[in-house]
């Protein structure tokens, strides 16, 4: 029986073969040489949904034995990003989630970090568990742990712009009064406020998600993690809507008197872009205050 492939396509095959490897390491190569010289690792050009992936790729895949590791929702990006983190610290934000989403991350990674702070609010969102299987999951998961060219963080387009991207200053205090600055963002307050609920916050928080968050609370505490929650500073016409009011009733109903919760500093301002999400300057101030109040190092 006549092989499908004959003596004379062998040429051909390996030609392609070669061809691919070749392609594959040049394109392999380029992408070590740009990570390593990207001047901001942990920036990238990426929309939300795939910023999130490259954030849990890049902690599921590094292998991290970091001690602490802070995980949150979107309010937790203006927390300094790796590059100006301590060499104790790394952080999973998650846009458009809550913190269970990085303690799930670090559940499946099978590392066990010294200490946890976890971001006390928005934890009525849930897990956002179609993207940890993406990443921890499937067959193109594994590929990527194997192949790092194949990782999202490393797609060419995104390295090339971090390789352009000047250094950035965090340095982003406004030039103008508490006062004028808080009066900008008027209107802004005012809208959102009203997207926030109004009705029984049990009906957003519901109980399986609390639930599911006291599990992945003791799967940590009996790995040996500290677990540890900060409450993120609101500007003060949005911390007592009745959202807020009715949600930090219920979280510290049900985790209060069981883990360490970090409050913001008595009357310490905070510059926010919304009244919820830090400027980077202001972030950087918070971050440092919650590593203090946890009793680690700060940032060397």
């Amino acid at each position: 029986m006549r092989s499908s492939i004959s003596n004379s396509d062998l040429p051909w095959v390996i030609k392609l073969i070669g061809g691919f490897l070749a392609a594959f390491s040049l394109i392999h190569f380029c992408v070590v040489y740009l990570a390593a010289h990207a001047q901001w690792a942990s920036r990238d050009l990426q929309a939300p949904g795939l910023q999130n992936e490259v954030i849990v790729e890049r902690y599921a895949f590094s292998n991290s034995t970091k001690p602490c590791v802070i995980v949150g929702s979107s309010v937790s990006t203006r927390l300094p990003p790796e590059n100006c983190n301590s060499g104790s610290t790394t952080t999973i934000f998650i846009q458009r989630s809550s913190g269970m989403t990085g303690l799930e991350a670090i559940i499946r990674s099978g590392n066990t970090p010294q200490l946890v702070l976890v971001e006390g609010y928005f934890l009525d969102r849930g897990c956002n568990d179609a993207l940890l299987d993406s990443v921890f999951g499937d067959t193109l998961g594994m590929c990527k742990n194997t192949f790092p060219a194949l990782r999202d963080e490393f797609n060419l387009i995104n390295l090339f712009y971090k390789q352009r991207m000047p250094v950035a200053s965090i340095n982003d205090h406004p030039h103008i009064s508490q006062e004028e600055y808080d009066s900008l963002l008027d209107k802004k307050i005012e809208f959102i406020s009203r997207s926030f609920p109004q009705h029984d916050i049990k009906r957003v928080w519901k109980q399986d998600r609390i639930c599911r968050l006291k599990q992945q609370l003791n799967i940590l505490k009996n790995r040996g993690a500290r677990v540890v929650f900060f409450m993120t500073p609101l500007d003060s016409r949005l911390e007592n809507i009745y959202y807020f009011v009715k949600y930090r009733e219920l979280f510290f109903s049900e985790f209060g008197n069981d883990y360490e919760v970090i409050a913001p500093r008595d009357g310490q301002y905070y510059y926010m872009s919304d009244g919820i999400h830090f400027l980077y300057s202001s972030g950087k101030e918070y971050y440092e205050y919650i590593l203090e109040q946890a009793g680690i190092p700060g940032p060397q």
